[in-house]
């Protein structure tokens, strides 16, 4: 008989967190039907920057997943938080989740002492009671993808810029201060001060 194994893994998303929501549907749409054909479950999160992963299944087919997304360049910085042999499932119930940083997990990081949603700080003694935390609140909800999705945004605290969305801040601060400089500068005064 062919074991069950399980993993996580820790990793850093490539992508500027103004865009990270588009590789966020491209990966569980992907992720759904090739989990489905090959018998993998399991949880994918994201916050802060980081993706957390736990995949499980039959041994070939976890590590030749395994093997596709350390060639992934939607994240980088992959570290194996655990490897093990089960004898049963998890997330054999529901397949593939995606889920997002939420109060529950926030609640889990800072009861552990933990600055914020960071998987690479996740202990052997953490890990399998996140795994839990996880699972419950999982279990508990059947959102999609896209639902999930909308919830981190709901969730997101401040607006993030785009570089782009940068760039164009800057251009109309200059064109503000550009014209108002050449005014200061070039009109002559007796007393040294300007007054608008």
């Amino acid at each position: 008989m062919i074991p069950y194994v399980r993993l996580a893994y820790a990793s850093t998303a490539t992508a500027n967190p103004a865009h990270i929501r588009n590789d966020l549907i491209q990966i569980f749409e992907s992720a759904q039907q090739y989990n489905f054909n090959h018998q993998l479950t399991g949880v994918l999160l994201y916050g802060n920057g980081y993706f957390f992963q736990y995949i499980e299944g039959r041994k070939p087919e976890v590590d030749r997943l395994y093997q596709h997304l350390l060639k992934d360049l939607r994240h980088q910085g992959v570290s194996l938080l655990f490897y093990d042999v089960v004898e049963q499932l998890k997330f054999d119930q529901w397949g593939s989740c995606y889920t997002h940083f939420e109060p529950p997990i926030e609640h889990f990081f800072r009861q552990h002492q933990l600055a914020g949603f960071n998987p690479y700080l996740l202990n052997n003694q953490l890990i399998h009671s996140f795994l839990d935390v996880l699972y419950s609140r999982n279990s508990n909800s059947s959102a999609s993808a896209t639902q999930a999705l909308r919830g981190l945004e709901a969730n997101q605290s401040s607006y993030v810029m785009s570089l782009k969305d940068m760039a164009t801040v800057g251009v109309l601060i200059l064109l503000i201060l550009i014209p108002l400089y050449l005014i200061v500068t070039l009109m002559p005064s007796t007393s040294g001060f300007f007054l608008f």
